[in-house]
Order: structure tokens, then C-alpha cells, then sequence
């Protein structure tokens, strides 16, 4: 992610989609099958018109009619904000804490801030989970501290869990049913509050039908990172066009007193590790450490692209990279990208190894 911080969600009815660069929350009207196409969309090309674009054509409304929606992107430096309908985007910066709201705009407002220390959308209660990417169903997505003031309207707030009707809540067991296809939404379909029906279901990570890349060939075959010169594999040339194809194994973990493990998918390490210790695209591996200092969910690798990435799930003795001959550096609560060569320190002389990652 492109900031400080983790980036958390808490559990409600509307849908939370967070890629590397962004993340947005859209009223349960748009259905999941849309955020699923807009998470996919927005890894490939993070821009406010995309995400717009998307969203009117998946959802068969014009630009007047799309559902309610909350969009943060970042450039890396500023971030570009954009909320439809009732949702109030809450941000904090040098430039003043005003939060952004869509009430009362014909299409969606929108805001180009610097420096952000805080930005959440919808309600981001205290006790929250993080989230590095994919689609979950909550009540608001966000990262960073706000101001005291700036939450007491969010406290034992349920406004989520109601319906708007003619203006007047009502029950959101009295809410019109969602659509979860292309098809055009009525008026009252859009307004905010229309519910998820199985939050069992939809809460769980969810599996891409491939995981892509785009890449370029070696001589022998082996795909590589387009701006790579020679195989990170077989250290052969690299030529051709680019093209999409199926990511390939990422390099080696190597594991004291095991063998070393493909890097083909994401990964929870720990004591006890959890498969929803985060919420991922694809369902993670588990790897199990038996260490008394190690926390049950320790460490997270993850695979986004051709990067491979180290995340420390809040354990309680922390987690240090070792690269090449610089002293370790305590990885914060964020996705660090590792490179070839780089050791994890777990502590007590637990090293995790990575070999042949592009």
C-alpha cells in the first residue's frame, strides 16, 4: 500500500475492495461479482477514471445513477479522493481534517489532498482487521488515527445496517433485494443500505480463477518481469514482446530444518497460523513454526505481481529484514518488497531464507 500504516476494515453490509494503490467502498447495490471486477481492474491500472468507468458499465447505470461509493488512489505522494451519495470520506492532513461527503452532488465529489496521516472510509471501528487486498464485506475501510471529535459520530453507529426509502429509514430486512449482475438498478435499488444476503459466504478470501503477469521469455522458457535483461532463474537472455501469462513460481523460502518451500502463493507464518489472520485474493498457505517467541500469526509473505512481500502481523517480539551487509530494519506494519538475497529474522536466530525471487 501506498502509506503509513495498516490498512483496516470492520464487518458490515457494504463491500470494502483495497489494491496496492487504493481502496474504495461501494453500497451493497453494486453486488460482489462488480467489486470483484473493479479489484482486477484497478491492479492493472489504478485511476479514478478506470474505477468509474468500471463501475457504470458492470453496473448498466449511467453516470447519474451509479450506487453510492467511497475511492481513495494514490500517485505516492498526493491522494485522489472521490465519494458518491450519503457515504462522508474522513481525512487528516496539514491542510485540515474537513471530511468529504457526496450528499447533495449529482455525480461525486472529489479531492486531491497531500501528506494524509488518516483517511477512512464509511465507520473503521477501534478493534478492526487488517486488510492488504481483495474484496470483504464491512461497514468502512481506512487506515490512520482520527482526531477524538472527528469519531464520536462513528461510535455505536449503525447507520450501515439501515435502509433508505423516499428519504426515511427503515429496517434493512425491509431493504429492496441486491443485484448482483449488470442489470439497471432501480432508483430506490440505489440508494444506500441495500444488503448482502449470505455474510458467510461472501466474508471468506476469495480465489482468482489465474493468477497473472504480465512477462517476457528467457530462451529456455522461463517467464520473467519485463524489465529484467537476463533469467532470474536460469540467468539466460531475456527477449520478446510482453505478454500475459500465469505467474510463475516467485523463488525459494528456506526454512530451518525443512525443506525449502515454492513461492506459488501467499503465506500466514506463526505458532498456530491462521488462514484469516489476513484477508487475501487467494486463500494463503500456512506454515507453522514451532517457537515459543514466535506469535501464533506471525508473518505474512505475500505475492502481488511479480513482487514478493513481507508483512508482520503485529506479533509480539516483531520481525527484522537482513539485507546484504546494512544492520536489520524492524518491518513495520505494512508490505515491505523484498529482494534476492534478503533474510527474515524472527529472533532467536529463526532466519528465513529467500533464494531466486525476480
Amino acid at each position: 500500500m501506498a502509506f503509513e500504516g495498516v490498512l483496516r476494515w470492520s464487518e458490515g453490509r457494504w463491500i470494502a475492495v483495497a489494491w496496492q494503490e487504493g481502496f474504495a467502498l461501494l453500497s451493497p447495490s453494486a453486488g460482489l461479482p462488480v467489486a470483484e471486477l473493479l479489484f482486477s481492474r484497478m491492479r492493472e491500472k489504478s485511476e479514478l477514471g478506470v474505477f468509474v468507468r468500471t463501475l457504470s458499465e458492470s453496473t448498466g447505470a449511467g453516470l447519474l445513477k451509479l450506487p453510492p461509493f467511497a475511492v481513495a488512489i494514490s500517485d505516492g505522494e498526493r491522494w485522489h479522493l472521490a465519494v458518491r451519495g450519503s457515504l462522508t470520506l474522513k481525512v487528516v492532513s496539514p491542510a485540515g481534517n474537513e471530511p468529504l461527503s457526496g450528499e447533495g452532488v449529482a455525480t461525486w465529489a472529489e479531492r486531491v489532498v497531500s501528506d494524509v496521516t488518516a483517511l477512512h472510509l464509511g465507520q473503521v471501528a477501534a478493534m478492526s482487521r487488517p486488510l492488504v487486498g481483495g474484496v470483504v464485506q464491512a461497514k468502512g475501510v481506512g487506515f490512520g488515527d482520527l482526531p477524538e471529535g472527528y469519531r464520536a459520530d462513528d461510535e455505536d453507529d449503525e447507520s450501515d445496517e439501515l435502509a433508505c426509502v423516499e428519504g426515511q429509514p427503515v429496517d434493512a430486512e425491509d431493504a429492496p433485494a441486491p443485484r448482483h449482475g449488470p442489470a439497471i438498478p432501480s432508483d430506490e435499488e440505489l440508494l444506500m443500505g441495500d444488503t448482502i444476503s449470505d455474510a458467510s459466504e461472501t466474508s471468506r478470501p476469495r480465489r482468482p480463477e489465474l493468477a497473472e503477469v504480465v512477462a517476457r521469455f528467457c530462451t529456455i522458457g522461463h517467464p520473467n518481469p519485463p524489465e529484467r535483461s537476463r533469467c532470474f532463474v536460469c540467468d539466460q537472455p531475456v527477449q520478446g514482446e510482453a505478454r500475459r501469462t500465469e505467474r510463475p513460481q516467485l523463488g525459494w523460502l528456506k526454512v530451518p530444518h525443512a525443506d525449502p518451500i515454492p513461492l506459488l502463493e501467499s503465506m500466514i507464518i506463526g505458532r498456530h497460523p491462521r488462514a484469516d489472520a489476513l484477508t487475501l485474493p487467494e486463500p494463503p498457505k500456512l506454515l507453522a513454526l514451532q517457537y515459543r517467541h514466535v506469535s501464533g500469526n506471525h508473518l505474512a509473505i505475500l505475492l502481488d505481481g511479480w513482487r514478493v512481500l513481507a508483512l508482520d502481523l503485529a506479533s509480539r517480539n516483531g520481525t527484522c529484514v537482513r539485507r546484504r551487509a546494512k544492520p536489520p530494519v524492524r518491518l513495520p506494519q505494512r508490505p515491505i518488497t523484498l529482494l534476492p538475497g534478503d533474510v527474515i529474522d524472527m529472533g532467536h536466530d529463526l532466519l528465513l531464507h529467500l533464494d531466486r525471487i525476480p
